[in-house]
This record gives structure tokens, sequence and C-alpha cells, in this order.
């Protein structure tokens, strides 16, 4: 006994470590995703007093973190403010004070504004002796990445010059080469789909990044810097992001006047455009894509998100976008709407959502903020100009501190040279045309309308002063008068502004407002994706209607398989045209009733027997998209006929990985078989090596991975063309077998067997996630459709599934065998978050496939399912009065469900009735006292079953028989 005790302490001993060990491979230091938009205006969220633009992602960020409303850029325009990110300086002290590119000096002239001053000069590059904060995020052990705007330099400073480990999208320019939509012209951003939009992808590189560098796995935490090109001109947009804006400003009125005249440029009055809706609308798209990844990956409890934007909206100039109201100016001003932007901080474990700071802070206080929240040690030297924000979110209060903006420019918006000090409620703008001075006292004069300088003499003198000292010790650099100046020249030009310029703006916006709006170039180049779209259908063996989350599901997590509920719609009342495998995949793959052509029963491994599967007489969905320029792959389970004609490489699809039996092992090991010709027994198919078209591979994964593999694999090779992917899992049908992997994640499963189909249900799953995650990284997912379905419902005794409320299971006709999880997204077509309570069916996906691409040949047999599109349109008359029905022909067993009832019947029992709606679980039996009903029904039945053919094969329950026939049937031909 006393040598147990030792051997168990030692053991414990032996552990301890371990544990440590395996805990010290999760980052203690929080990752951190910092997102910056360019050019978004401080009112241009819903979050922020927007009706007009919708932001709900972004607005998650302010909703689950801190909200500081006085948060300000660095400067007024887009270089000057990230640098100032970047290195914790303010513009006048890195010396870029202007967009990289603006002209300054006597280059200015050419801009033909006649103005007074020549602009500053400024430096064009991040300097090289400053350490960045991403260099001193790689000191303190993070990974880091870059996607997107960089705008601090060309070649030599680019992102990867300055600390990033990866850079994506990051070059000289400033905005969009080439547009929102690919192709664009970026070195460092491959095309690789046409018509594919620049914010979504880098949001699709961004998760990319999370997914390869994983800190859960590495042990490394990751800085990903999400720099959106968005919204920044030219504003494109779709155009049914177009139309969904344009019919929002219609219904809430449209204003006669948009467009009011500054100081130099007229200024949008209002938010009404809605390309640029559109625009803002992409970008927060995208935004959701990068915290649904931290979500699934499970890294949003250990990772600091930040947003911000890099100067205020564009009310003037440029696109002139946006209306900054009721804050004064915009981008290129010297008002609160050319600086005051978005800046929200969630920082698990310390913001718990809701804070609302009134701090004035400012962008050259993320440096610090982040070191200190990375414990990575402030570096003061550096960060001359930013502090650190970690005590405000701790509850305690900053000190006041004079905030101060340096812009000795014109530039393109319209305003001003001029230098700005904040310090308390009191607000100083210097002008360098005429050396006046404004004051605004802005907790009582927000939208800076009264200049109280005059009455405030000692508080300008004070402040500029304090001004004054720090342009002088950061050596600032200045405008100069233009001894070219010609006052009359730049009256006239400001009159042909107002004249000309000024009714040219209004004339636009009503024309982007028009109903008959197109900009004639296939909205942008976004129209080319108006070509045949993907087709993903994703196909479970044997799940559970109740095994899925979006059904209710709770203890299985399927954060992927709900993600495309999610994303588009779930259906509650799905059926599939058969209890059992075979003869409902037949009717999925065809868009027909299997009975009509003789697939009544679960065919039977028997490569030798060319009637033994899916008659050549019919065409698969493969068949039918190949001559529209698809390129198709069946992947997992076929279960259609194992003889080389039924094979899925005659069947329509280039190209195949899997097995063609019914069922199959799991694991590696027990795959000894060459081919279905080496089995001797039906389930000896099981124990098959997996094909690779017709050859035998060796394979080594788990068999549920190896499939996500290989349908990731073929995303990813066939991304520039439309593809069809049939991915068929043999999850979660028996063997229940699964690796500690999946099995470890459900030790609080006590019924062993429920454990292991859990364990196979998350491994789906997971791989499920992957695809989804490739069309993302792949920016297609807005063009692929999306379709999860399970072949049948679960046996639940077999394999521990579970069918919720449904009587019955797989092999029975009561709703628990015909009625499964089935969810579709399609974001170009298909709104996110839909729930459909009317009866569907499994046909009506091929029928869907069909009647949405441009196909050169129809289809040769008549479909039995509809076009789904047009019923989630809201356009469901085409659900009314519908009819299923099934047959097993050997039980002498029938069924329908219309809209309101479902009738089962069998020789020699009771016929059933149910009012469905009503009765989900079918307890309820109404025979008695509806006869008629029954009747009727039973006729319409008997009319379809009139059209049927008797099953061209034996099946599963007939194999003893069918061996004795066919003594050859795994003979080679």
């Amino acid at each position: 006994m006393k040598f147990k005790i030792v051997k168990l302490l030692l053991l414990i001993f032996i552990l301890i470590p371990l544990c440590d060990y395996a805990q010290d491979k999760q980052p203690r230091q929080p990752n951190i995703l910092f997102i910056l938009a360019d050019d978004l205006g401080y009112h241009d969220l819903s979050c922020t007093g927007s009706s007009y633009y919708e932001t709900p992602n972004i607005d998650r960020i302010a909703r689950e973190g801190a909200v500081f409303d006085e948060g300000y850029s660095a400067c007024q325009v887009c270089s000057p403010s990230r640098a100032s990110i970047m290195t914790g300086k303010s513009p006048a002290r890195h010396g870029i004070t202007d967009y990289i590119g603006a002209p300054h000096g006597t280059d200015w002239r050419k801009q033909r504004r006649h103005n007074q001053l020549l602009p500053a000069s400024y430096d064009t590059a991040l300097r090289h002796a400053y350490i960045t904060l991403p260099e001193a995020l790689k000191a303190a052990g993070y990974k880091t990445f870059f996607a997107g705007k960089w705008h601090l330099g060309g070649r030599g400073s680019w992102p990867e010059d300055h600390g990033f480990d990866i850079n994506r999208g990051g070059w000289e320019k400033g905005g969009p080469s080439g547009g929102y939509f690919s192709p664009w012209e970026n070195p460092n951003l491959e095309n690789t789909v046409p018509g594919e939009n620049l914010s979504m992808r880098l949001a699709a590189e961004t998760v990319k990044f999370l997914k390869e560098n994983n800190p859960q796995e590495t042990g490394q935490p990751v800085f990903a810097f999400l720099s959106f090109y968005a919204v920044h001109g030219p504003i494109q947009t779709t155009r049914k992001k177009w139309e969904k804006y344009r019919d929002k400003a219609d219904r809430s009125g449209i204003a006669q006047q948009g467009f009011k005249m500054e100081h130099f440029l007229p200024m949008r009055q209002v938010q009404d455009n809605p390309i640029y809706a559109g625009l803002v609308e992409t970008m927060d798209d995208a935004v959701g894509v990068v915290l649904r990844a931290l979500d699934e990956q499970g890294l949003a409890e250990n990772t600091i998100v930040v947003f911000t934007s890099d100067n205020g909206g564009v009310s003037a100039g440029d696109a002139y976008s946006t209306s900054n109201l009721p804050l004064r100016g915009g981008k290129g001003y010297q008002f609160e709407g050319g600086i005051r932007v978005p800046y929200f901080m969630k920082v698990p474990g310390l913001t718990k959502g809701g804070e609302v700071y009134h701090t004035p802070v400012i962008g050259t206080d993320f440096y610090p903020t982040l070191l200190d929240l990375a414990g990575a040690g402030l570096k003061p030297q550096e960060h001359e100009d930013g502090v650190s924000l970690l005590p405000l979110l701790e509850g305690n209060k900053l000190s006041e501190r004079p905030l101060i903006w340096h812009y000795p420019h014109y530039g393109n918006q319209g305003g001003e040279p001029s230098s700005i000090i904040r310090q308390g409620p009191w607000k100083l703008i210097h002008y360098y045309e005429d050396g006046r001075d404004e004051l605004y006292k802005l907790d009582a004069d927000p939208r800076e309308l009264t200049d109280v300088a005059k009455h405030h003499r000692r508080k300008v003198t004070e402040l500029r002063a304090t001004l004054d000292g720090y342009l002088t010790r950061t050596g600032a650099r200045y405008p100069q008068p233009d001894p070219a100046y010609d006052a009359d020249k730049e009256r006239q030009y400001l009159q042909r502004v107002i004249t000309e310029k000024l009714p040219q703006l209004e004339r636009q916006r009503m024309e982007f407002l028009s109903p008959e709006f197109d900009p004639g170039n296939n909205w942008w180049g976004s129209e080319v994706t108006a070509m045949n779209p993907n087709v993903v259908i994703i196909l479970a063996d044997d799940l559970g209607y109740g095994d899925v989350g979006f059904n209710g599901c709770e203890d299985i997590p399927t954060p992927n398989i709900d993600r495309i509920a999610r994303n588009g719609v779930k259906f509650t009342d799905a059926y599939v045209t058969y209890a059992v495998c075979g003869p409902s995949r037949a009717g999925l793959i065809t868009g027909r009733y299997q009975d009509r052509f003789g697939f009544g029963r679960n065919p039977l491994l028997a490569p030798n027997d060319p009637d033994m599967g899916l008659p050549l007489s019919e065409q698969t969905l493969a068949d039918l998209l190949k001559p529209a320029g698809y390129r198709t792959m069946a992947i997992g389970k076929w279960h259609l006929g194992s003889h080389a004609s039924l094979h899925p490489n005659n069947r329509g699809f280039d190209d195949f990985f899997g097995f063609l039996s019914g069922g199959h092992h799991y694991f590696p090991e027990q795959w000894t078989l060459n081919s279905e010709f080496d089995a001797r027994s039906q389930y000896d198919g099981y124990r098959t090596k997996l094909l690779r078209n017709s050859d035998a591979v060796d394979e080594s994964e788990y068999l549920t991975d190896a499939l996500s593999r290989e349908a990731v694999r073929f995303v990813k090779d066939n991304a520039s063309t439309p593809f069809f992917l049939y991915l068929a899992y043999n999850a979660p049908h028996t063997p229940l077998q699964a690796t500690s992997k999946y099995l470890d994640r459900f030790t609080h499963i006590a019924d062993e067997k429920r454990r292991t189909y859990a364990a196979m249900v998350s491994a789906m799953d997971d791989g499920i996630g992957q695809v989804l995650d490739e069309l993302d990284a792949l920016g297609i997912t807005d063009h692929t459709m999306v379709v999860f379905l399970s072949d049948n419902g679960g046996p639940e005794a077999a394999n521990a599934s579970d069918n919720g409320p449904l009587r019955g299971g797989k092999g029975s006709f009561f709703d628990g065998g015909l009625r499964v999880p089935f969810a579709i997204q399609w974001p170009d077509h298909i709104r996110r978050g839909t729930v459909c309570h009317s009866p569907v069916i499994s046909l009506d996906i091929a029928a869907t496939v069909v009647a949405t691409i441009d196909q050169p040949h129809p289809p040769k047999n008549e479909l039995d399912g509809i076009n789904l599109l047009p019923v989630l349109n809201n356009a469901d008359t085409a659900l009314q009065n519908r009819l299923f029905f099934w047959r097993n022909f050997d039980k002498k067993m029938l069924a329908l469900r219309s809209t309101d009832f479902k009738l089962v019947m069998q020789d020699g029992h009771t016929p059933s009735l149910f009012r469905i709606g009503d009765d989900v679980a079918e307890k309820n039996n109404l025979f008695t006292g509806h006869a008629s009903t029954v009747d009727g029904l039973h006729k319409q039945w008997q009319k379809w079953a009139s059209e049927l053919k008797d099953p061209a094969f034996l099946g599963l329950l007939q194999d003893k028989e069918y061996s004795e026939q066919r003594k050859d049937r795994f003979g080679h031909p």
C-alpha cells in the first residue's frame, strides 16, 4: 500500500510541471487587434448617432468595450495621423504633416487655387530611427501583421520595414488604386477573384493570419493591424447596397439642398449618399468577419480590440461623401469634424462594456496604452506625445494636458493652414494666413459657432504661449507667404466654386439618389461576380435534427454549422426524400424523387454490377453544372454505385476523394483493402483505402479531417472559376470512432456513446469551419452558395443522436426520420438571419442552383423541386399547397406532407394523420373523424405513385439473396 502511495505522489509531481507547461502554451500577454478606418467621420456609425449608415459590427466593439467620446486623431488628414499611431509622436515632431504626395512649396501653385501661402515642406517617409509600435511589440514577443493602407513611404519604408512580420496590401499609395473591386493595383495584394471586394479581402487576410498563428496553439501573442482603405475615395459599392441605401434615403425624405459653402469649398450637410453608405456597410461587414473569427477561434477573451479612424469624414473635397454635423467641418479642417473620430477600446478583463469616457484623448495615446496593457514596458523617449490610458480604464483620472495639432497646409478639402491647441474645454485655432486666433469653449459650444477670443484675451495668450513653445521645441515647419499671390485671382476662383462647383455637386447628389442611377462600369467592377456562383453542398450522415446549435443543441457546440444558419437562412421544416442514406442522396444529387428511376433501396457494394446504383438515365447536379463552366468535385461518401460506370468521375465530377460504399471506418490503420474488388462481404467496404479518383491512396489522417483537408484544397485551387463542391461526410454514421483531440472536448458527457458521437460531430464542424474560413480568406464567401443538411434523421439507438421533439428516427417515415437540420448561406442573395418556417425539401437544392446559373443546356429530366430564392425574398406563394411524398416499397409504407397535415400509412397498421404544424411530435392521431381528409391525401399520393418505378436493384435488406444470385459481385469485369 505504501508503495502505491509513493507511486501516486511521483505521478502527481510529474504531472504538475506538465500542466504548467500546457498552461504556458497559452500566451499570458493579450493579443491585439487594431482596426483603423480611413476617412470615417465621428458620426458615420449607428452607435455615434447616424440614422442612415448601418454598422452593427463596429457598434459591437463600442457596446462591449469603452467609448472615448472626445477621442481625436493626431491630424486632420491621413499620413500624419497614421505616423502618430505608429510612433506616439505628433506630426509636428515626426515631420509628416500632410498626406504623403501632397504638393508643397511652389508646387502648390499647380492646384490653381491662388492661395496666400505656400504650404510647408514635410517628411515623405517614416523615419527608421523611431522604434514603432509594432517594433516595440515584436521585442515583447509578439507576432505582427499588417493588412491594408500604409501610406507612410515608398519601397524601403513599407510595413515590413517598420516592424511588421507580414504585410498584405500596404504600400505608398493612400487610396485603393484600381478601386474597391478586383482587379486592383497593389504589388502587395495579389488579385485572385475578379470582382472581389477589397475590404472583405483585407478581413480575410487578417482571419487567415489569426488562424495560422493562433496563439492558443503557438503560445505567441499576436498584434494584427487591419488598416482599411475604406472609406477613402473613390467611393464605390455594389448595386445591391446602393439600392438599399437609395431606398432608405427616399423613405426618410430627400432634402432639396445638400451642400453649403464653407470658406474655400462647398460642404455636405446631410447623410444621404447611398454609394458611401454601401462602402461603410461593407467595411462593417469586414469587421464582422474578423470579430467572428476571434470568437470562433477562441481568441476573443484574450484579445484587445481597438477601433478608430485616421481623421474626420470627407464632407468637402475628394468625394464630398458625408456630413459630420453637428460637428463643424470634416477631413482637412481645423474644426472638430476634421479631428474628432470614433475611438473605441475593448480590453477583456478590464472594460465591462458600456463605459463612456469624456476625457480628451488622441491617436498618440495608443502606443503607450497598448504597451502598458501588454506588460511590455513603456518607452517614454519614443511615445513622447502620448500617455497611457490604462489608469483611466482602471477608474482613475488623467491629469489635464494640452493636445496639439499642426497642419501648415491647405489640403484638398478646403481647410486652412493652422495650428490647434485644446486644453480642458478650451480650443484655440491659430491661422497662418492672417495670424488670427479663434477660441471656442467646447463644453458650451461643441459646434464651434461662437468665437469667444475677444472675451477671453488672457486664455488666448496662455494657450498661444503653450502652443508656440511646443512648436518651437519640436522644430515645426511653417507655411510661407507666396510672393506671386493675387487676391483678385483667388476671389475669381472662389466665385467659380460658388457658381459652378456647388450646383454641380447638387446635381450629382440627386443623380446618386435617382432610381435610374448606374455608374456605367458594371458597378465599378463588382458585377464581374455576376458570373455563375460557386456551390458547396455539405451533407452530414445520420445527424439528428436536434444535434446542431441552430436547432437548440446544448451539449454539442456546432459554431461553424451554426455560422451557415446565422449568415443566411435556417429552415425549421426541411425534409429529405427518404429516411435512409442511399435513396436520399440519389434524390438530392438529381433533384428528382429517386423512385422515379427505381432507386428505392440502399444499394449494395457491388463493383461488378452496372445496375447497382444511380442509373445512367439520370443527370447529377454535377452533370448540369459542367456545361456552364463549373469545376466539380465529390468528397467523402458516394453510395450511389461502385461499378466503374457509376463512379463519380463518370457522373459529372472532375475529381473525387473518398469511398464508394455506404459507410467506412474512421482510422487509417483499419483501411486494409486496396479496393472494392478485394471485398468479400458488404461491410468489407468499410475497410477499403480511400480513392483519389480511381486510385487508392495511403492516407494517414482521421477520416473526417482528411475529407475536410481535401475540401479546403479544392476551394483554394479553384477560387478563380465557378466550382461545385459536394462534401459528403461519413460523420456521424457508425462506427462511432473519434480521436482524443475531439473526445477531450466532451468529458462532461457521461454516456460514452453520446460522447463519441459528439466528438464526431465536432470534428465535422471543425472541418466545415475550415471550408468557410477558406472562402472568407479568398474573398468569395458572398458569391458562394453553401448548403448544409443531413441525409436523414438520426438513428438514436445506434449512434446516440437526438432528433429533438420529433418522433422516430432513421428509417422511419415519422418526422424524426425525414426532417433534418438544413441551412443555406449566400450573402449575395439571402438576407442574413432569415428563418423559413415553410416546408421545403432537399429536391429544392438542385432546382435553386439550376435556376440561378447561366446554363447552356436545360435538364433532360424534369426536376421535382422549386427555386427557393423567391421564397426567401418574401415572394412565398410558391410554398402554398405544396405536397411532399415518400414511398418505402419493401415495407409497403407511404407518407405525405401537405401544408397543414402529415399522413403516414403502412399495410397492416392504422393510418396516422397529424396536424403537423401544431403537433410536431406526431402524438395526436386525427385519423378518426378525418376520414375524408385521409382519403383525399391518399388519392394525391396514389396519383404521384402511379409515375414511379419499382426498385431497379436488390438492396441492403436483400444482401444475402443478392450474394447468392451474383457470386461475381466483387469480381473484376
